[in-house]
């Protein structure tokens, strides 16, 4: 005995090994077992609750194929049944589309699948998912027992499909665990060498000032307090780079629990971005005295208006800019000019740069004017750019990630640009007056032009 079109089919569908394949072969058996010429399915999107064409066979649309809202793919989506239109011009629901893409007759099949019953005992609900459309280039194409062979093709096929999809979304999950526990183990490991890096000198300093303060306490020679001073302020400096590097994680945690906020006050941004950055060249400069001879900076600060008073958060602007600075230093090894601009832009809203004359950006970071930043890596979280990770400078990947989210609670934005590797980078923030009422909007970019 033959096996019938639509089980042979179906059978194929199931060994299908992805969905474009089984959509193929669905659309292209299907108009030969129901009489028909070409065919399109629908699929729902999960994620958006959305129609999308998924598959065309046999023919090109003279116009847009996307469903209307209150057309026959919603209904047959809301009512679970089939439809057979035997003359599309004398149907008053058709999409005009239709008839001008030389189909003149049609089915629409309901693919439905089982969903639901997550819960233990819970039974799954029959679902619409999809619509299946065979065409045909005439009109009363369609006869009884090819409706009949198409409905169970459709029954069939929407197992397949969902099965697919079920499987497909599984595979994702267990990629997205197996990515989140890689990058655990990363952060496990690039978190141990950071916080200990700081903690290595300190234990040698410490134990250097033990050594010669019994050998002082023997000899009776006082002891050196020029090598004091100079072991106190190494300490002092590697002291606050473990807290800027666990500061930095409480802030990623807050952020990532939904309680980074914000304190504005009333403040001038001049004022607190010239104490901002005189602390940090001071402090800088000091490391540089007691630290090894090596690349020197070179510190700018462009003060474009006197004042510029408004409401910020004074603590969390402070953080930014010395992000901002530290990010320049980190990344012009070789030295160079580090300058900090203060200043408004056209539309009156506060603006901050940053400019260093380091590695620059590469790649997809690379951005010129107003490119979109929100393709780069930079500004996420234990990530940096690409000529940051050919660099030999180390770190969380937190700071940028930090000012991003600073930026947008104020209701501004942070962009970059480069004009490419080893060119140097300026870093651009953007912040009105005053922060949004909301304390969380705004968007990653630089101003639409």
């Amino acid at each position: 005995m033959t096996t019938p079109d639509p089980w042979r089919i179906a059978a194929a569908l199931v060994t299908a090994p992805t969905l474009e394949e089984q959509l193929n072969l669905l659309l292209r058996e299907a108009p030969r077992i129901g009489g028909g010429d070409s065919a399109t399915a629908y699929l729902l999107d999960d994620a958006t609750g959305e129609l999308r064409v998924a598959a065309l066979y046999g023919y090109a649309p003279a116009r847009d194929v996307r469903p209307r809202p209150s057309g026959m793919t919603h209904h047959v989506i809301e009512t679970g049944e089939t439809l057979v239109i035997q003359d599309t011009s004398a149907d008053p629901r058709i999409n005009p589309v239709v008839p001008e893409s030389g189909i003149h007759a049609l089915v629409a099949l309901p693919l439905i699948a089982r969903r639901g019953g997550q819960g233990a005992g819970e039974e799954q609900q029959p679902q619409t998912t999809g619509v299946l459309y065979v065409n045909a280039h005439r009109p009363n194409a369609f006869t009884p027992t090819g409706i009949e062979a198409l409905t169970g093709l459709a029954a069939l096929a929407a197992v397949a499909i969902e099965n697919t999809l079920l499987l497909e979304a599984q595979r994702d999950t267990a990629q997205r665990l197996e990515d989140a526990l890689r990058l655990r183990e990363q952060f496990v490991s690039l978190a141990s060498h950071e916080l200990k890096a700081p903690l290595t000198p300190l234990k040698g300093y410490a134990q250097a000032i033990a050594r010669r303060l019994d050998r002082a306490a023997a000899t009776g020679q006082p002891l050196e307090e020029a090598w004091l001073r100079r072991a106190l302020s190494i300490m002092v400096g590697q002291i606050d780079r473990l807290d800027r590097l666990v500061t930095d994680l409480l802030d990623v945690s807050r952020v990532r629990a939904g309680r980074f906020a914000l304190q504005p006050e009333p403040l001038d941004l001049v004022a607190l971005a010239t104490e901002t950055f005189e602390r940090f060249r001071d402090t800088i400069t000091t490391e540089a005295a007691t630290d090894t001879p090596g690349a020197r900076h070179t510190f700018s600060l462009a003060k474009m208006v006197q004042t510029l008073p408004g409401e910020w958060d004074r603590t969390r602007l402070d953080q930014l800019l010395t992000n901002l600075l530290s990010n320049a230093v980190k990344y012009s090894p070789a030295g160079g000019v580090v300058e900090l601009r203060v200043g408004q832009d056209e539309s009156s809203q506060a603006l901050l740069s940053v400019r260093d004359e380091g590695i620059g950006l590469g790649g997809d970071d690379a951005m010129q004017g107003v490119a979109d930043p929100r393709r780069s890596r930079i500004f996420e979280a234990f990530s940096r750019g690409e000529s940051a990770e050919a660099s030999e400078a180390t770190g969380f990947g937190l700071g940028l990630f930090i000012c991003a989210e600073i930026a947008r609670r104020h209701g501004g934005a942070i962009w970059a640009e480069s004009p490419g590797p080893n060119q140097g980078t300026t870093f651009h923030v953007r912040l009105p007056l005053s922060p949004p009422a909301d304390d969380a909007s705004s968007a990653l970019g630089p101003p639409a032009e």
